[in-house]
């Protein structure tokens, strides 16, 4: 209890006022690479908060107590915000990569029910300038699952107009396979702790080219996330994308920046 009030104080005072003296917010980001061709093919944006002293707050706590409260809706305005402004400004730095690079955001479940989310996603692509298509937002399989059909018909309409949607923490959830086979999703995003065995788990090999090939199958895009070591890149199968510390090019940017 003491944890999450004290997030919610340092969150608070972080989209309020944020600064050296204030906790302070910001967003870490990790790209994802194709390893077929060595492209980045884009970044996820991870939200982080810091305490008045400097000390970090699980972000699994501060997300909880967001979701919980009238914070979510802030929190998630202000990261889609800052996200795809950074993503403007490294294709700005960077014009070789050209503008195929996406921004993938996390989305939680309040935010996907919010009557007016596809209004709100568009105005932020609108305000930087960016394409549906330059956006991806990722949903947890539980988010998914337990959607209603309004929440399913929001997300179809945007998936319409080119914004990619993507199952997060694949393989946490309860889904079966024909609900991942009529799902609004181009993309499923294999939880870390499938990777955590590579390279020296059989079982949890063959489970990983197991399920490569059935999004291959149902024509989806398939991202390992977790890949913080070589010897788990070597292993990983053909036609997927990977995402993790081993791959380089993370950056950090302030809230306010």
């Amino acid at each position: 209890i003491l944890e999450r009030a004290t997030a919610e104080r340092a969150l608070h005072a972080a989209l309020d006022q944020g600064g050296p003296d204030h906790p302070q917010l910001t967003v870490s980001y990790q790209p994802v690479i194709d390893l077929d061709s060595g492209r980045l093919a884009g970044f996820e944006a991870l939200p982080r908060l810091t305490d008045s002293a400097g000390e970090p707050i699980l972000h699994e706590v501060f997300t909880y107590v967001a979701e919980h409260t009238a914070l979510i809706g802030p929190l998630g305005e202000t990261v889609l915000d800052i996200a795809l402004n950074a993503l403007v400004d490294w294709r700005a730095e960077h014009p070789e990569h050209g503008t195929t690079t996406t921004m993938g955001v996390n989305f939680s479940a309040r935010q996907a029910q919010q009557a007016d989310m596809p209004a709100l996603v568009r105005a932020a692509l609108d305000r930087h300038g960016l394409r549906p298509s330059d956006l991806v937002l990722e949903l947890t399989e539980l988010v998914l699952i337990e959607a209603g059909s309004s929440t399913l018909r929001q997300l179809t309409e945007l998936r319409a107009s080119g914004v990619g949607i993507a199952i997060n923490d694949f393989g946490t959830g309860h889904s079966t396979l024909s609900q991942l086979a009529t799902l609004p999703v181009d993309a499923i995003k294999i939880d870390r702790s499938l990777a955590e065995g590579l390279p020296d788990d059989n079982t949890s090999a063959k489970i990983v080219r197991a399920v490569a090939g059935l999004a291959a199958d149902l024509g989806l895009a398939c991202i390992f996330a977790g890949i913080d070591r070589n010897e788990q890149l070597a292993v990983l199968p053909t036609g997927v994308l990977a995402q993790g510390a081993v791959l380089g090019c993370s950056w950090t940017t302030p809230i306010d920046d």
